[in-house]
């Protein structure tokens, strides 16, 4: 096309004639660059095309981890669900609170039922193919002992997490202003890993058992009379995993598919780092309190986590990082989305494994 336009030049030249003025001024425009104008009017149909973007790719990436979330659910609920194939009933709540000891974590070599200290965050490793971790320590003794629980205490797992609250990993471990340090079974954890979970421990408050709980483990071995306790903690908790429960699914008589397993727990969002919520200040492998329990009590209605005012300290509800509602595994291992507005007769009723409730909603 250059040597076209070329001998046209030259052809042109030689026989006189003249481009008009026309043709000159197009060929002017054609090769002068864009103006200010219009540089700014492109930089404005973009701006306008990344807002219409971003509010679309935000919201496929928050489905996205709300589909990991569910996943993460379906993840526990079916090893709360191999471990009662196994063992014979579902993973216990593991000991209660005495005086400061909220720190009882778990102790390999104690197995899976009521002498196991540990809640469902330690018995449910084997069945999440975390066997090595349940195991760790064990027939150690002394520093090597507790070396091994510290080190379980900070070893995360991504399926404890909710993609859409914080990454999996370590965060401060404000029961280590609590004595006497050794219910960790550890030395004395700074940081431990977390929980976005928590089992349902009733339509109850955040209740333990009036009567003893053992200060230690040779006392829980020689002279602990387990039945009184055994009876209370069944009495003041209607749900499915709490202190010293072992409970059976048959044992589910309002329907394993209308009955809360495990789900999604409220955290304000100013205490996702730092510790600071009841809710939140220890580790997954210790045992029942309001880290890892909890209730569908009235008094603890499911909430978004950024409900107002802010600065509350939800330590009792079941709720989520997700705008859209909260994600709750059922007994039969169905994982469902219930939304923020659910009947509150409802949502109690699924709390209970045996009140007799019928729901008068859907999911």
């Amino acid at each position: 096309m250059g040597a076209f336009s070329a001998i046209r030049a030259t052809a042109t030249s030689a026989l006189g004639i003249r481009p008009s003025a026309g043709t000159i001024r197009r060929r002017s425009a054609a090769n002068r660059g864009f103006t200010l104008i219009e540089l700014l009017i492109v930089l404005a149909i973009i701006g306008v095309l990344v807002a219409l973007l971003l509010p679309a790719i935000q919201a496929a990436r928050e489905a996205a981890r709300r589909w990991q979330c569910r996943n993460h659910l379906k993840q526990l609920s079916t090893a709360f669900l191999n471990h009662e194939a196994a063992q014979g009933f579902l993973p216990t709540g593991g000991w209660a609170q005495r005086g400061n000891t909220w720190a009882w974590g778990g102790v390999p070599g104690r197995g899976f039922g009521r002498r196991q200290p540990g809640g469902w965050g330690y018995t449910t490793l084997p069945y999440l193919e975390q066997t090595a971790l349940f195991d760790l320590g064990r027939g150690a003794e002394g520093e090597a002992y507790r070396a091994a629980g510290e080190t379980r205490l900070a070893s995360t797992l991504p399926v404890h997490y909710c993609p859409s609250r914080r990454p999996a990993q370590t965060y401060p471990n404000t029961l280590v202003r609590l004595k006497p340090y050794d219910h960790y079974g550890s030395t004395r954890p700074r940081i431990v890993a977390k929980n976005d979970y928590a089992a349902n421990l009733g339509d109850r408050t955040q209740s333990w058992p009036a009567t003893r709980v053992p200060w230690t483990l040779e006392e829980a071995d020689t002279q602990f009379d387990w039945s009184d306790v055994i009876a209370d903690s069944r009495e003041l908790h209607s749900g499915i995993s709490f202190s010293f429960s072992c409970l059976e699914l048959r044992e589910i008589t309002d329907g394993l598919s209308r009955t809360y397993m495990i789900g999604e727990k409220t955290l304000n969002p100013r205490m996702y780092d730092t510790g600071q919520s009841h809710g939140d200040d220890g580790a997954i492998y210790a045992c029942h309190n309001s880290d890892t329990h909890r209730s569908t009590h009235p008094s603890f209605p499911p909430q978004p986590d950024d409900t107002p005012p802010d600065t509350k300290d939800y330590y009792g509800n079941f709720g989520s990082a997700h705008a859209s509602g909260f994600h709750m595994a059922m007994c039969d291992g169905s994982v469902h989305s219930i939304s923020y507005d659910v009947d509150a007769l409802v949502h109690q009723a699924r709390g209970t494994r045996a009140g007799g409730e019928i729901e008068q909603a859907t999911h």
